[in-house]
């Protein structure tokens, strides 16, 4: 349905996605909690991987979308768990009455 506009152009279809990742890394935060301010960078090194900090990224995975669906308009996140999708619903609708994209998608997860 979104091949024949991002054929005609990509640029005019915009990705408007509200993402919420739930709870977070509950193993890491107990092990820290007694940590001194002075050694919190050090720890939270040891025991968060770097992948796993990418993975928390918000952005990351309707970035992927995008990619994958071909769109190069505006990509916008929303990371409110209770009014994320109404934001990305509010910013999809200012965009297409502002005239910035023909087409906008909007998805949700966990939002």
């Amino acid at each position: 349905m979104v091949g024949p506009l991002v054929e005609t152009d990509p640029y005019r279809v915009g990705l408007y996605a509200a993402i919420e990742w739930g709870p977070n890394d509950y193993t890491s935060a107990r092990r820290m909690v007694d940590t001194p301010p002075e050694e919190f960078a050090a720890d939270y090194k040891a025991y968060r991987s770097a992948k796993q900090y990418f993975k928390m990224l918000p952005n990351v995975p309707p970035a992927l979308l995008a990619i994958f669906l071909g769109v190069r308009g505006p990509l916008t996140v929303f990371n409110h768990s209770r009014l994320g999708a109404l934001q990305a619903l509010d910013q999809a609708e200012e965009d297409l009455f502002a005239g910035r994209v023909d087409a906008a998608l909007v998805c949700s997860a966990f939002s």
